[in-house]
């Protein structure tokens, strides 16, 4: 019937003026009036009674009269147009809502990112104390070009000082050294597929002395290249060398293998392929007396110079 008409279209009203900001008070929805232009409402519809008045300009009337200035149709549709409307006005709330979820995900990402950089900065500066308290210095870093990487262990990437071995710029092994001192397996690991050769191998290819040092590991040989003894080279470990090396040497007027203490016998059978190469014997590792003595290169060349020839 008619009645059950006029409530449906009362509610179309309603709905209408609360989606355009209506405000309730006393019984009353107050809205901008569609007879004039302003921007504070004055105009009230009476929930009740069914009429509107606008205090603005005096204009108003009953809810089919309100109904048709707001484009609902008297038979309690909504005009096409104004569906339309109301449409692209939730597409429009919907995509600002979408950019702000968006936005809140890059912020997040951001945040993540600006954290592990700064996670990333303070690694590298507690690895560069270290690598100085180990004698190894920022010019040397740059030098031999250290990098920072993570490597995987058990599936955990622990961060790592990478270590290239080059041949006249040619990266032949990377090597790294992982910063944690605990690590499963100890502490250094290959990059599958590296050639370890000799580290600092520029130093026995392009000689700046008629005198070479020969240690263990790339670690010892840019601590003492640190401390001014450039022409010094590695092999990868004890047991690291290749008697295909010893050609290279033939240059040099003496070549001292200063190993670790516990590489003696290494260090001896080595010294042997190379004609008139020298074996020191070690009171302890090389950059650890350096290290120990502040230092003081003199105290170990001294050590070094008191080298004796392989029997």
């Amino acid at each position: 019937g008619l009645m059950m008409d006029v409530d449906a279209l009362a509610a179309r009203v309603a709905s209408e003026l609360l989606h355009r900001g209506a405000r309730q008070s006393r019984g009353e929805l107050w809205f901008l009036c569609p007879a004039h232009t302003e921007r504070t409402p004055s105009a009230a519809y009476h929930l009740d009674k069914r009429t509107w008045y606008c205090q603005g300009c005096a204009q108003g009337g009953g809810i089919v009269d309100l109904a048709r200035r707001l484009g609902i149709q008297t038979d309690g549709r909504i005009d096409p147009a104004v569906l339309a409307r109301l449409a692209a006005d939730r597409a429009t709330v919907a995509a600002a809502e979408s950019e702000a979820r968006a936005q809140a995900v890059r912020s997040l990402a951001d945040y993540w990112e600006h954290s592990r950089a700064a996670d990333a900065l303070a690694t590298h500066g507690e690895t560069l104390a270290r690598l100085e308290r180990e004698g190894i210095t920022r010019v040397a870093i740059d030098h031999f070009g250290l990098g920072w990487t993570t490597y995987g262990v058990d599936g955990v990437g622990l961060p790592a000082l990478a270590i290239p071995w080059t041949v006249r710029g040619e990266t032949r092994a990377l090597q790294y050294r992982l910063l944690s001192d605990d690590a499963p397996g100890g502490r250094y690991r290959w990059h599958r597929g590296s050639r370890p050769t000799l580290y600092n191998a520029d130093a026995v290819l392009n000689p700046c002395d008629d005198r070479i040092i020969v240690v263990e590991g790339a670690k010892k040989a840019m601590a003492l290249w640190a401390a001014g003894l450039e022409s010094v080279c590695a092999i990868a470990n004890k047991g690291g060398w290749n008697p295909l090396h010893a050609r290279h040497f033939a240059p040099f007027r003496c070549v001292v293998f200063a190993l670790d203490p516990d590489a003696l016998d290494d260090a001896t059978h080595a010294a042997r392929t190379v004609p008139g190469a020298r074996v020191a014997r070690m009171p302890g590792k090389p950059d650890d007396l350096l290290a120990a003595s502040g230092g003081d290169v003199d105290m170990l060349m001294s050590i070094i110079d008191s080298a004796h020839k392989a029997d």
